[in-house]
């Protein structure tokens, strides 16, 4: 004998309430492009393309193809970032904000990740492609011209995602003299001067850098360094790839950006340094971009006490770093802790 059971099944209906239904479906729609773009990235295929740049970069008959992967994936990038879902036009809402900064990330993670296995395992050759895909991505954004000031803004991201993760990769590898060299090269801006690179993608000095901008990310809203928290958090995931085993990785990254402000600060001349130390109130500098270290000053005094000693000041110095200067390099130190103690407040 077969028993049948059958069961009532009880519907619920939610009522969602909606300023207008242009709106609502505008920002649905944005919502489902959000996900289909940051599922897109294929992991098993992320982890290939950095695999494959690992072994290339081993051994030097392999030139020629970690060149051709490199082209191919800037490629992908350039053409997936002149998509629709990323275009300048439209005015400002937050969560647009927050979804192309998504978009973003999704589809430059895979270059990222494989610039930080260059900036770790290179030997300097390969400085020449890292300058060639970050100038050709920064150039490729800077060619639209009209849209929404805040989207034309965060076009060149990729270049700033690209240009941290080969930094951090070299500092993972403590290799200063390539490190300063990425720093401080030139990238060509559209109607307007050369820039060095530190000047144009880090931190406040980027055209997208702006903090208050970045605060509209979800619990970013108090940040002092919007940007360089967020940068912080993503890239504790992303950083697996080439930094391997870390005891602190929020150490490497601050200790990035520090070196980063000094060479940042290697375009001031020395007298405008002193005439600002020399004022005793404490309250005069000269401009650097200073990231999260400026207030963690657990961190900051860790990595500055490192780089202040004898044998690695010695290697920065030879470097290039503080233009190769014993005195403008305790300038810059003592110009940064200056602009740090106010951050503290």
């Amino acid at each position: 004998m077969v028993r049948t059971v059958s069961r009532k099944i009880r519907w619920t209906r939610t009522v969602i309430q909606i300023s207008d239904a242009d709106s609502f479906f505008s920002s649905l729609w944005q919502r489902v492009q959000t996900l289909e773009q940051t599922h897109r990235q294929n992991p098993l295929g992320v982890d290939l393309l950095v695999n494959s740049t690992k072994r290339y970069l081993s051994r030097p008959e392999y030139r020629i193809q970690l060149d051709e992967l490199f082209a191919e994936e800037t490629e992908r990038l350039i053409e997936e970032i002149d998509t629709s879902v990323f275009t300048a036009q439209g005015g400002w809402d937050v969560e647009n904000y927050r979804n192309k900064i998504a978009l973003y990330e999704s589809a430059t993670e895979p270059l990222v990740r494989m610039f930080g296995v260059l900036g770790r395992w290179g030997d300097g050759s390969e400085l020449s492609l890292v300058l060639d895909v970050i100038r050709a991505i920064y150039m490729h954004a800077d060619k639209v011209g009209g849209g929404l000031t805040v989207w034309l803004n965060i076009r060149s991201y990729p270049a700033v995602l690209i240009f941290t993760a080969y930094g951090l990769g070299l500092v993972r590898a403590q290799r200063w003299n390539v490190l300063h060299r990425s720093l401080s090269s030139m990238i060509t801006r559209q109607h307007h001067d050369s820039q060095r690179i530190v000047e144009a993608l880090f931190l406040g000095s980027w055209k997208g850098g702006g903090n208050d901008i970045w605060r509209h990310l979800a619990g970013l809203e108090d940040r002092k360094t919007a940007l360089s928290n967020h940068l912080l958090d993503l890239f504790l995931d992303w950083s697996k790839s080439f930094v391997g085993i870390s005891s602190d990785f929020e150490r490497l990254f601050e200790h990035f950006e520090i070196l980063a402000s000094i060479v940042h600060l290697e375009s001031t001349v020395s007298d405008e340094l002193d005439r600002a130390l020399a004022d005793e109130t404490g309250r005069v500098w000269v401009r650097m971009p200073v990231g999260r270290s400026g207030w963690h000053s657990s961190t900051r005094e860790q990595v500055l006490k490192h780089i202040e000693s004898d044998d690695i000041k010695k290697v920065l110095l030879e470097a290039a770093f503080a233009k190769g200067s014993d005195l403008f390099f305790d300038k810059s130190i003592a110009n940064y802790r200056r602009i740090a103690g106010r951050m503290e407040w």
